[in-house]
């Protein structure tokens, strides 16, 4: 699936896996279904042939009697029956390279953990004596879980979707080929409780039964017996006595493979060096009492990943549940694992890749439904094809009969989630922002447009520091994601020359300490506003804890919106946004006077963090502060007689901010240009706002966008002493005895 194929063909699957299919045979009679009529061209399974039962029980006879003559020297061979021979290795060669059959007039290429899977694999269900059915969404699983097992910049997968559509049973059916035909294979069974997952699910309930069903020419030595509890071994039984003289043991008798039920928690499986690990029900492992999975995670690539080379592979399925009992944690893996963002060597940043499987395409049923008095057909086929259109109509229609309960609609999304984004859909009853609209439009712009609705850059000094600025692109190592800038940005050559950009002025003042110097002020308030969450550096060491955080708003402008539908405003709302942790404080303090200079307007600073107002005050820039006296004349009236710049994070900040953002949120969301700051409102804790850097910053842009206007200095003494004045008691106004003495 992952190396090219002589006279193979390439296919994409999933989130852009490029998967090479093999040429199917040029020997018809190896495509299961050939000749068939085409309404009878579907995946039947073909159970072990009566024949092969009755010649191979007198075949075992025929052995046993040969076994005392091999023995004893007399015969060098024991029987073997040709047809049964000759059916033993097609059966093998299926589970090891894979097989083909002919799906509604199409040659179909199955795997061969997939053909073992649908052939052997008997599970628990009436239906079908208990063996799965063929679906295209469960074959291009199988491909792409072949594809991270060949690639070796890949340590495996994790596949996330709905309930109920067999993601555990194709993992167990993967992890039991490879465990019952390769040498030294370890495999090791994670759930979200040692007890009633690891042991007595994926063992006990599914593991043993599938092994006790198949055929013996698939079934290698074992020592565990017919029914064991925690773990599966495969190697020759220990017999005792004289007769264990004659047993010999070694690579051609026996596997030493061994399939077994690990604890979930963290370290559990620290030092070990493993084939296999499959994790299960990564979404629903609760971090508090049982594991985080992503801290797991990092003890378990080590299993499979042993001097900078990859010996084994990590399986992980969920489906999520509640977001703060596993959820979360889970999301955060799926982050790491985008097969779209790889460093300079190929790997991602977990080493493993991610897979979704939506509800579109799992809806299995074969009975016809009605909706709103229309008869629809089956969403799926004998054929294994789902129709993702009438599987849409379902779901919608389980989605809206509790639309008026967010907390439960949110259950149900998650439970049957469309995309990724439903999947790991905020619970509405944890968060104060409608999970609805920010969830909906976050998927709008990663799944749905073509190309993200902002620029990646950074700004620069064109000369001198502190002097005009000026953007530059940079898709990899950006600062800065950049939304919207004036027609004069493509329209001029000479940064110099811009009216809009860099229209700040400078004049001779007194700084914050008193001393003389020459302040820089900005032209361009009434137009753009900027509010930031700093942080302290010497406070958070760990650059994944916490980062730093600027936007920039454009206020409403008339003469570009007037008269136009909300929705289509092209102001009033955020132009960038600055997510970012760089190792040199220096670096962000800078980013942000450069952000202030280039769009000529303050800053509004979050000041629990004094350093980013030092930066501003040490270097000329403390007329870009905004000051909570500036504020008089607008709603905010908080904190108004302090002296220093920006908000302290009280609760009273905090409730006045996420109130503004509430407002957006209900009224802007789609116009909204940012992912990662909507993703940030996703999480927000309004009682730890710490954690969510950008929420604070857009808040106090929010904030800042309400200043109307700075009150003014007030000068000493009436207007007569600076202008002349009339007396306009009589009808005929007259110079005031002042002006006519003078």
């Amino acid at each position: 699936m992952y190396y090219p194929i002589v006279n193979g063909s390439k296919i994409t699957v999933g989130e852009g896996f490029q998967c090479w299919i093999p040429p199917a045979p040029k020997d018809t009679s190896q495509i299961i279904n050939y000749g068939l009529p085409i309404e009878e061209q579907y995946w039947k399974r073909e159970p072990v042939p009566k024949w092969f039962i009755e010649r191979s029980l007198e075949e075992e006879y025929k052995q046993s009697l040969d076994l005392e003559l091999v023995l004893a020297g007399k015969k060098k061979f024991m029987f073997v029956d040709p047809m049964c021979e000759r059916f033993r290795r097609r059966e093998w060669h299926r589970r090891t390279w894979g097989a083909w059959f002919m799906n509604e007039g199409d040659p179909t290429y199955l795997t061969g953990h997939n053909y073992f899977y649908l052939a052997y694999c008997k599970a628990d269900h009436k239906e079908n004596d208990g063996y799965p059915f063929y679906y295209e969404f469960s074959r291009d699983n199988f491909y792409i879980r072949q594809w991270c097992e060949e690639n070796p910049l890949s340590l495996g997968y994790m596949m996330i979707g709905p309930r109920g559509t067999g993601k555990s049973a194709e993992e167990i059916a993967c992890i039991t080929n490879n465990a019952t035909m390769k040498h030294f294979h370890r495999v090791a069974l994670q759930g979200k409780h040692f007890d009633d997952d690891s042991k007595k699910i994926m063992i006990q309930s599914k593991v043993v039964p599938l092994f006790n069903a198949l055929p013996k020419f698939f079934k290698p030595e074992f020592a565990h017996g017919t029914n064991p509890q925690e773990s599966l071994i495969f190697s020759r039984p220990a017999i005792k006595g004289k007769l264990g003289k004659s047993v010999e043991f070694g690579p051609d008798l026996e596997l030493k493979s061994v399939m077994f039920a690990a604890m979930p928690g963290e370290k559990a499986l620290d030092g070990e060096t493993l084939g296999e690990i499959f994790e299960s029900e990564i979404g629903k492992t609760n971090p508090k009492t049982v594991a985080d999975i992503d801290v797991r995670h990092g003890v378990n690539v080590k299993c499979v990943f042993r001097n900078h080379r990859k010996v084994g592979l990590l399986r992980k399925e969920s489906t999520v549940e509640e977001m703060n009992e596993g959820g979360d944690e889970c999301h955060k893996l799926w982050k790491k694992s985008d097969p779209k963002d790889l460093d300079a060597t190929g790997w991602t940043k977990s080493k493993i890749h991610r897979h979704f499987v939506s509800a579109l395409d799992t809806d299995t049923s074969l009975n016809p439904f009605k909706s709103n008095g229309v008869d629809y057909a089956a969403p799926c086929n004998k054929y294994g094809k789902v129709d993702r259109t009438l599987s849409a109509i379902k779901i919608q229609n389980d989605f809206d009969a509790v639309k008026t309960d967010l907390k439960e609609l949110s259950s149900r999304m998650r439970k049957s989630p469309r995309n990724p984004t439903e999947a790991f859909i905020k619970d509405q009853s944890k968060s104060i922002f409608n999970v609805m609209l920010l969830s909906n439009r976050l998927e709008r712009i990663r799944n749905h447009m073509p190309k993200p609705p902002y620029v990646r850059g950074n700004l620069y000094w064109v000369k001198d520091k502190f002097g005009p600025v000026w953007w530059e692109r940079d898709d990899h190592a950006g600062r800065f994601n950049w939304a919207w800038f004036p027609d004069e940005f493509s329209q001029i050559k000479e940064p110099d020359k811009a009216k809009i950009l860099n229209n700040f002025g400078e004049e001779w003042g007194y700084d914050i300490k008193g001393f003389s110097r020459q302040l820089k002020f900005p032209k361009n308030d009434h137009i753009f506003r900027i509010g930031s969450d700093p942080i302290k550096y010497s406070k958070t060491k760990d650059p994944r804890a916490s980062k730093a955080a600027v936007h920039g708003f454009r206020l409403y402008d008339g003469m570009a919106d007037y008269g136009k539908e909300k929705k289509d405003w092209n102001s009033h709302n955020f132009i960038f946004e600055y997510i970012n942790r760089p190792e040199d404080p220096e670096t962000t303090f800078e980013d942000t006077a450069m952000a202030c200079l280039f769009l000529g307007c303050k800053l509004l600073p979050e000041r629990n963090v004094p350093s980013l107002n030092d930066y501003f005050e040490s270097n000329g820039l403390e007329k870009f502060l905004a000051y909570p006296r500036d504020f008089i004349a607008s709603p905010v009236d908080i904190q108004i007689k302090s002296d220093d710049a920006g908000y302290a994070s009280t609760s009273e900040v905090i409730d006045y901010y996420t109130r503004r953002l509430i407002s957006f949120i209900n009224n802007h969301i789609d116009r909204m240009p940012f992912d990662n700051t909507i993703e940030d409102w996703l999480n927000f804790d309004s009682t730890n706002p710490t954690k969510s850097d950008a929420t604070v910053s857009s808040g106090f842009t929010l904030v800042h966008a309400e200043k109307i206007a700075e009150i003014e200095q007030m000068v000493e003494g009436g207007l007569s002493d600076w202008f002349e004045t009339y007396d306009n008691s009589t009808v005929n106004g007259r110079f005031t005895e002042q002006q006519e003495t003078r």
